[in-house]
């Protein structure tokens, strides 16, 4: 799995898991803030993968949210192309969405 920097495109070889793709959350959030990952197949569809993250770390005054697909999450994607977002809460509500939809795909491939 691998992000490319300049467009925000993830992409993931069908089933490969394991590898960490870590996103700099930039602003004003507190240690105790969750941040939500999100894979759907369209904006309308339901969440294929959910990757919640506590107890944020701080790096150079950013906070870093790692995203590590497990084997189970990433069985569930099928090649083909999806949108993830990420979402930030505070005290269970909707603080800010970072990423509305951006595109990952999983691409057929040999680990």
């Amino acid at each position: 799995m691998e992000i490319n920097e300049q467009t925000g495109i993830i992409t993931l070889i069908e089933g490969d898991y394991g590898t960490v793709i870590s996103f700099k959350i930039e602003g004003e959030l507190l240690k105790t803030d969750i941040l939500t990952f999100r894979i759907k197949e369209n904006k309308n569809s339901e969440t294929i993968v959910e990757i919640t993250q506590s107890d944020l770390q701080k790096l150079d005054n950013n906070f870093i949210l790692n995203i590590y697909l497990s084997k189970e999450q990433s069985e569930k994607l099928k090649a083909g192309d999806y949108i993830y977002g990420i979402d930030i809460y505070r005290e269970d509500v909707l603080l800010k969405t970072l990423i509305a939809e951006n595109k990952f795909e999983v691409v057929k491939g040999t680990r």
